[in-house]
């Protein structure tokens, strides 16, 4: 048993000193924080090393042996951030203030705070002196926010023994609290991800005679098209017993329930809320436009602009059909195409050992708060280690609202002092409870 007066100062210490080392993304300058992370558990005499993929791109990896009986647990985490509006802040997003209860700054919700909840979960088992079946490995990684190209994907291609598990607890997971109702959703799954940048060419000339071959025009229409296509309502066995989950909590939108959001085939509109968004990308693929690009003056027509859109694709969907069908929403002959990142969307099983200790530890912190399974909409690191035959949750123990989510890669992101100490009691009762 711990209790958190055993830790809760040397957790938001530790967890302090990560939010104020500057690790966006780009450039990354993880190196920084993994050094740090390796000194914290170095000094606690838990081996750890430090791997720098290309100069600056560095990622940590440590190791708490147990007696080898079972196969490992791997805590995951990643140290980079995405990059921030400083200007738009309302306090220094790297000094990770201390205020109202909460602590302030880019990472405190993604991830930097799991990060610190692991590190001290593994410094925890070590002075408690568990009596390990598994070794528990702790990955704190670079590059996550970019792709994972100098991180996780590295590292399994070089120093896949290093990080080699049965098992791994990831970030993807989310923890919501909604009118005094609380829920973990466990993330068991994730869509892919397919990049597409497209060339869009046409009839360039000069601005005072205007032409319907103009490719600025034709990227215009071509992103409506993309923008208004809604695809259909996919019913998997996750989202499922997700909806059905939040429809029993009352987390759905006022009026909705979970079977008419699935009879409603292509009909259902995210209505513009928070929760109504999500439900929205949970349920079909996904096609956004995000970035255009063309042109070199105002007076002149330009011969070709680019156009690139974030596809978001269920599991089972393979990133090539999806470009199939922006090609056929395109519907212009003289269109050149590039997948600028493609992976597949991944799935673990609910029906393992893992899943449920994970459900009685949540119930052990937080009795009212209901356990669902998730489908995360974003790419996540678990998705790499899927594809090596290691089953992944996110597992997040953070319990906030949807207006705080919202923060993650916005303005004022934070987390409060309760979340991190009940999160840390989560995890080590987790690492407790399925490694001993």
């Amino acid at each position: 048993m711990i209790r958190r007066e055993d830790f809760e100062a040397e957790l938001l210490e530790v967890f302090r000193g990560l939010i104020r080392i500057d690790t966006s993304n780009p450039p990354g300058n993880e190196v920084a924080a993994a050094r740090y992370v390796k000194g914290i558990l170095e000094r606690e005499g838990i081996p750890a090393r430090v791997f720098e993929s290309t100069p600056g791109r560095g990622s940590v990896v440590a190791r708490l042996k147990g007696d080898g009986s079972r196969a490992p647990l791997l805590l995951l985490s990643h140290l980079d951030v995405v990059p921030v509006e400083v200007e738009r802040w309302s306090v220094d997003p790297f000094s990770a203030v201390l205020k109202d209860g909460y602590v302030w700054g880019r990472g405190t919700l993604d991830i930097k705070n799991m990060g610190a909840m692991e590190i001290l979960a593994l410094i925890l088992a070590k002075r408690k002196g568990l009596k390990l079946k598994r070794d528990i490995i702790l990955a704190a990684t670079a590059d996550e926010e970019a792709g994972g190209t100098y991180g996780i994907r590295w590292l399994i291609d070089n120093h896949f023994e290093e990080i080699k598990a049965e098992y791994a607890i990831n970030e993807g997971g989310l923890g919501i609290v909604e009118s005094g109702r609380k829920a973990i959703f466990c993330q068991c799954a994730e869509k892919g991800i397919c990049w597409i940048k497209m060339t869009i060419k046409g009839e360039g000339g000069h601005g005072s005679l205007p032409s319907p071959g103009n490719p600025v025009i034709l990227a215009g229409q071509v992103i409506s098209r993309i923008a208004e296509h809604t695809f259909p309502v996919a019913k998997i066995p996750i989202t499922e017993k997700l909806l059905t989950g939040a429809e029993k909590l009352g987390l759905l939108p006022e009026g909705t329930k979970a079977a008419d959001i699935f009879g409603s085939g292509k009909g259902y509109r995210s209505n513009g809320s928070r929760i109504g968004k999500r439900i929205n990308a949970w349920l079909r693929h996904t096609a956004t436009p995000t970035l255009v690009s063309g042109g070199t003056k105002v007076n002149v027509i330009p011969m070709e602009v680019q156009v690139s859109v974030d596809c978001r694709i269920l599991p089972g969907t393979e990133p090539e059909e999806m470009l199939e069908v922006v090609k056929g929403l395109v519907g212009l002959p003289d269109v050149e195409y590039e997948i600028l990142q493609r992976k597949p969307g991944s799935e673990s099983s609910m029906d393992t050992e893992l899943w449920g200790v994970l459900e009685d530890c949540l119930k052990e912190v937080e009795p009212k708060a209901a356990f669902l399974p998730y489908l995360s909409t974003g790419g996540t690191d678990s998705g790499f280690l899927r594809e090596k035959g290691v089953v992944c949750y996110g597992f997040d123990p953070t319990l906030v609202s949807w207006e705080d989510w919202d923060t993650v890669h916005g303005i004022d992101e934070k987390i409060s002092v309760g979340n991190m100490v009940n999160g840390t009691m989560m995890l080590f009762k987790v690492v407790q409870k399925f490694c001993t």
